[in-house]
């Protein structure tokens, strides 16, 4: 085999491993996600749910809707039913839910949990983007300024199981092959409940010590529950329209 030849072949042998190495991530997704919440995203409700949360949280900041999927398009004709589409409802059943305020990379709040707001996926939604401009979860609460919006997102997630952490040599740690910064953390205390995003925080004791901070771990000397989550992604919307 000449230099050419070789080179051709290893070529070869590379785009295939990659095309076969994109090809498994993408099965080891539809694998690993229920199917109904692979429709949800593919059939467009995840994205009509974050349009949802992002004019209730508008609405309740006082800002006017600006986006095109907010406002419906006039038409000569009456409007009729067939011209809205049916709302979002819940993949399988009620589920947990967090929805969250970003600034660029850092969180600046976050509503929700374990437990759904509403029997009903629009209702609930729109509780925890109600919630979110007051919410204390990381601290005290800090209205976004004009300055601010442009960078600003709402982030959602479905919290489907929350699995418990176990103390080991007295310590409390996450499982073998388990990385802090892809999971969410759950902490459950006597005052309340705070949830985190993937990436937000990286160990146990952080997330106590967000518990502490947000009011929600209890009375000092009795410990909250933390628990540990995989999320499954709603969407990510701008504050803002670009």
């Amino acid at each position: 085999m000449t230099s050419n030849q070789s080179a051709t072949a290893v070529f070869l042998c590379a785009t295939l491993l990659a095309g076969g190495v994109a090809l498994a991530r993408e099965e080891t997704r539809e694998t690993r996600l229920p199917a109904s919440y692979v429709e949800f995203e593919a059939s467009g409700q995840a994205t009509a749910l974050m349009a949802i949360a992002r004019r209730i949280y508008r609405e309740t900041v006082g800002a006017l809707a600006e986006s095109p999927v907010e406002i419906p398009v006039k038409s000569e004709r009456p409007a009729g039913p067939r011209d809205e589409p049916p709302p979002p409802e819940w993949p399988e059943g009620p589920t947990g839910v967090v929805l969250c305020l970003k600034m660029k990379d850092r969180v600046r709040a976050c509503e929700g949990g374990r437990a759904p707001a509403s029997p009903d996926l629009v209702a609930a939604i729109s509780v925890l983007a109600e919630r979110l401009p007051a919410s204390g979860s990381r601290g005290k609460p800090r209205p976004l300024s004009a300055r601010e919006q442009p960078a600003a997102t709402l982030e959602a997630a479905f919290i489907l199981r929350v699995e418990p952490i176990t103390a080991s040599a007295g310590k409390r740690v996450l499982p073998t092959g388990i990385d802090g910064a892809t999971v969410g953390f759950v902490v459950s205390g006597a005052a309340g409940e705070v949830a985190t995003l993937p990436g937000e925080l990286r160990s146990i004791k952080a997330a106590l010590k967000l518990a502490r901070k947000a009011g929600v771990a209890g009375r000092r000397g009795v410990e909250p529950v933390v628990g540990w989550y995989a999320p499954v992604a709603i969407g990510s919307v701008p504050i803002v329209t670009p």
